[in-house]
């Protein structure tokens, strides 16, 4: 591991590229416009707080954190990224996500819609962007979109165990929101078993 977080550098050093056993640096807080010099055995990168407005040079990055930054676009992702976090940047609209992406965060974005959303993305954290409706999710397990301006809700997924849909102008349900409450309580029971609970405030913690 690689900590570099809360300096002046503008670009990462081409010597980071020769690492070859790193697999986690972390670059925040710093003065860095775009992703370069990356060893192949890095797994996860940290460039919260910086000024970047393309991902891009990924390699076989699984865990990329590129929050408070100035990224308008997230086409053309790494097929090895896994979990995303952008939070607070310029993102209008999702695109082209890669298959393989299962976390995404999108908070505090100027996004109106979700939609093209991958099969295997089980957790999407979106609130705090200009989203009207809900519908056509697949696959999702937790879906936030806390401070949105919903005021549609229809063809919401059964895979879902958390929804928060707080602060937003809802006025009515659709019958769909009927099966995913009687799902919730189905497996009520099963998630709040001790093993779950352990498990769940483990994945918390990380």
């Amino acid at each position: 591991e690689l900590y570099l977080s809360n300096n002046h550098i503008e670009q990462i050093p081409l010597e980071i590229s020769n690492l070859s056993l790193l697999t986690d640096l972390c670059l925040k807080n710093n003065l860095i416009q775009c992703i370069e010099n990356i060893p192949n055995s890095l797994i996860k990168l940290n460039l919260d707080s910086n000024i970047i407005s393309e991902i891009n040079n990924l390699k076989n990055i699984q865990i990329l954190n590129v929050n408070n930054n100035n990224i308008s676009d997230i086409q053309n992702l790494s097929s090895s990224l896994t979990s995303l976090s952008m939070i607070n940047n310029k993102i209008s609209k999702i695109q082209n996500l890669n298959n393989e992406l299962i976390y995404l965060n999108l908070s505090n974005n100027s996004i109106h819609n979700i939609e093209n959303l991958n099969d295997k993305l089980n957790i999407l954290e979106i609130q705090n962007n200009s989203i009207t409706k809900l519908q056509n999710l697949n696959n999702l397990i937790e879906l936030n979109v806390k401070n949105n301006k919903i005021n549609l809700i229809e063809n919401i997924t059964t895979t879902l165990t958390k929804l928060v849909i707080s602060n937003n102008i809802i006025s009515s349900f659709s019958s769909d929101i009927e099966l995913y409450f009687m799902r919730s309580e189905e497996h009520t029971s099963e998630l709040q078993s001790p093993c779950n609970l352990v498990c769940r405030l483990l994945l918390e913690k990380k």
